[in-house]
């Protein structure tokens, strides 16, 4: 049985707009855990956890989002029978900067792992633009474009163990407020390599929220990744779908995609 309890907020590997788009200056902080343990007959351990921080700037007459800084780190680790079948940690680091046509630069850079996809550690930073040109009370829209520098480093014996690409990353967001209650929200990345269009990555994330409660929350994510040229031996195409609890302390962040 999938469960998930998260304390304060979603906790996502997220990328793209973590601040509430409004009405919340400052600093502020969320963390999140799941776990799963069997003993006996099934000896499965299976455990994920996310802390994030993030601090805003908005201006104070139209309350507009003007700076925001971002710092997470995540981690998971599922075993069965001593074998590792989930292997991940992450952290991100982001900068962004918009003027009063919500619009500025995007500074950010990214450490991970990944057993599942043969990744001893991969490293990317990239600088770009992120606008936010469509801000209402019941929907947004936003979108961004930035060169990404990415490095792997592959647990793999036939093909190069180290890798580094030259990436364009472009993102297109949207959030709509259904209902007081009900909110849907969708991203889409896209990631050519620059001397080599075929190498293609796409990821997406499409989540559905239902408030239950003034600090509680249903949620349902969907996450879809394709790598066209991955390392060899893993699937090119990747689904996850999760369903669960938030806890909350003011009005949920918005969910966007990972890198």
């Amino acid at each position: 049985m999938l469960w998930w309890i998260s304390a304060l907020a979603w906790g996502q590997v997220n990328a793209e707009d973590l601040a509430d788009k409004a009405g919340s200056p400052g600093l502020a902080g969320d963390l999140s855990a799941r776990g799963a343990f069997f003993l006996g007959n099934l000896d499965l351990v299976d455990v994920e956890g996310v802390a994030r921080g993030h601090w805003t700037r908005v201006d104070p007459k139209t309350e507009a989002l003007r700076t925001r800084l971002l710092a997470q780190i995540s981690g998971a680790l599922r075993t069965l029978a001593g074998r590792r079948l989930l292997d991940q940690r992450l952290i991100h680091l982001r900068a962004t900067h918009f003027d009063r046509a919500r619009f500025g630069p995007d500074v950010f850079a990214q450490l991970n792992n990944d057993v599942i996809r043969l990744l001893r550690w991969r490293a990317v930073g990239g600088v770009g633009v992120s606008a936010r040109p469509f801000v209402f009370d019941a929907w947004e829209v936003g979108f961004g474009t930035a060169y990404m520098a990415e490095f792997e480093d592959r647990n793999v014996t036939d093909e190069p163990r180290q890798v580094l690409n030259h990436r364009w990353s472009t993102y297109v967001s949207w959030t709509a407020q259904l209902h007081e209650t009900f909110s849907w929200t969708n991203t889409v990345y896209v990631q050519p390599r620059f001397d080599r269009f075929a190498d293609l990555q796409v990821l997406n994330e499409t989540a559905v929220r239902f408030a239950v409660a003034k600090w509680l929350s249903y949620v349902t994510t969907v996450q879809l990744r394709v790598d066209t040229e991955p390392p060899m031996g893993v699937v090119p195409v990747d689904a996850r779908f999760i369903v669960g609890l938030m806890l909350h302390g003011a009005r949920p962040p918005h969910l966007r995609a990972p890198l």
